[in-house]
C-alpha cells in the first residue's frame, strides 16, 4: 500500500479524519510492532508525523486497507 489511496468524494476543503495509534490498535487487532512493520513493508497505510513524537493515520486509508482484506 505504498501509493496513497484516492477518494472519489474527496474535496480540497474537506478535512480527513485521523486516527491515533491507540485508535488504530482498537480497530486492528494486532500489536503496535506489527502495525509499524506492516507500514514499513507497504502492507498497511503509512503514518503521518503531526509533531515530534506524535503520528496519526488517515481513517479512510485504514478503512480501505480493511476492505482489501475482504477482497483478497
Amino acid at each position: 500500500m505504498s501509493d496513497p489511496i484516492k477518494q472519489d468524494n474527496e474535496r480540497p476543503d474537506q478535512v480527513r479524519d485521523m486516527l491515533s495509534l491507540k485508535q488504530v490498535l482498537a480497530k486492528i487487532p494486532v500489536s503496535r510492532t506489527t502495525i509499524w512493520r506492516m507500514s514499513q513493508e507497504g502492507k498497511f497505510p503509512k503514518a503521518r508525523h503531526l509533531t515530534q513524537g506524535r503520528v496519526a493515520w488517515y481513517a479512510d486509508e485504514v478503512a480501505a486497507w480493511q476492505k482489501q482484506l475482504d477482497a483478497a
